[in-house]
């Protein structure tokens, strides 16, 4: 099923809209409590990562009288309370991804109406992105060759850069050294340090779209949405996911971009839960190891340190 959604490439909204903030807020805290509560369970974890693909839609202007903005965003914010509305139900899960499915069986790709002049593709990522605030974005979309065409050279020459290779073995031994652990303090400090515009990936769920659930109205309740953040993140720390999962949570797509002398220069864009878990992990190692590397000179936890040798 996961296959069959994440391959439909379906597209979320960027931010969410305030007025659709506190019904998200809620049902992302059920789900992740839920997984709190029964993490051995798959239906519950499939459910946390359905979430975002099943609410959160962009919704496509069907006609001209659409495209204007004040009609745009009342339809949106319609497109995305419905559907969190429907989540509540008992089975409002299956009926929103068959829903997804059957929406997307006829026509794999929504399209807006066509303009009578079609604009540079790097003009319009600027503009979507000046909506929003993402100066720096734009910079670097100005400066960008895009992305290489989706043909059989360019699979050979990502195949090429990284070839295959089977999925590490998880050792049967227990492991006796304790796992990390995290707080709800520094899941949100990790959460605000993404850069703006952070991507999606396939799975729907942006950086951004936790931070607005934490936001406006819904601030009231922010503080048991990180506590059952933190949970779930510590879960994952743990290795408590269903190993099945494993393939959709953990890994990450390459994007092909166009180098400017030539070449492709392959970016992997993971989900947002494994650079969250990774983010936090690494900050948690580090205070560890720098004390202990520290006093050996390699430049560990120094700017611009990494040229020190170590002393006899």
């Amino acid at each position: 099923m996961l296959n069959s959604i994440f391959q439909k490439q379906i597209t979320t909204v960027v931010s969410i809209p305030p007025p659709c903030r506190l019904n998200f807020s809620r049902a992302l805290k059920s789900a992740l409590d839920k997984v709190l509560a029964r993490p051995v369970d798959l239906v519950v974890w499939l459910h946390l990562l359905l979430l975002p693909v099943c609410t959160l839609n962009l919704y496509i202007p069907k006609g001209t009288g659409e495209e204007r903005s004040g009609v745009r965003k009342k339809l949106q914010i319609a497109a995305i309370n419905q559907p969190l509305c429907k989540w509540r139900e008992p089975k409002g899960c299956v009926v929103l991804v068959q829903n997804l499915l059957d929406l997307t069986k006829h026509s794999a790709k929504q399209q807006r109406p066509r303009r009578k002049k079609e604009e540079n593709a790097n003009i319009q990522a600027c503009k979507k992105k000046i909506n929003f605030g993402h100066f720096t974005a734009v910079i670097r979309v100005l400066f960008s060759d895009g992305i290489a065409p989706a043909t059989s050279e360019t699979l050979h020459d990502l195949q090429q850069k990284h070839p295959f290779a089977r999925p590490p073995i998880v050792p049967a031994d227990d492991i006796t050294t304790p796992s990390l652990d995290v707080d709800a303090t520094l899941v949100l400090f990790a959460l605000k340090s993404f850069p703006k515009g952070t991507s999606c990936a396939r799975y729907g769920l942006r950086d951004q779209h936790l931070l607005d659930a934490m936001s406006g109205t819904t601030a009231a309740v922010d503080d048991d949405l990180l506590q059952s953040i933190a949970g779930v993140v510590n879960l994952w720390l743990t290795g408590l996911c269903p190993p099945i999962l494993g393939e959709y949570v953990a890994n990450a797509l390459l994007i092909p971009l166009l180098k400017p002398g030539g070449g492709l220069r392959p970016t992997a864009v993971g989900t947002i839960w494994r650079r969250l878990c990774s983010k936090l992990a690494a900050s948690v190692a580090c205070k560890h190891i720098t004390s202990y590397l520290g006093t050996h000179q390699f430049g560990v936890g120094i700017p611009g340190g990494g040229g020190y040798t170590a002393r006899s």
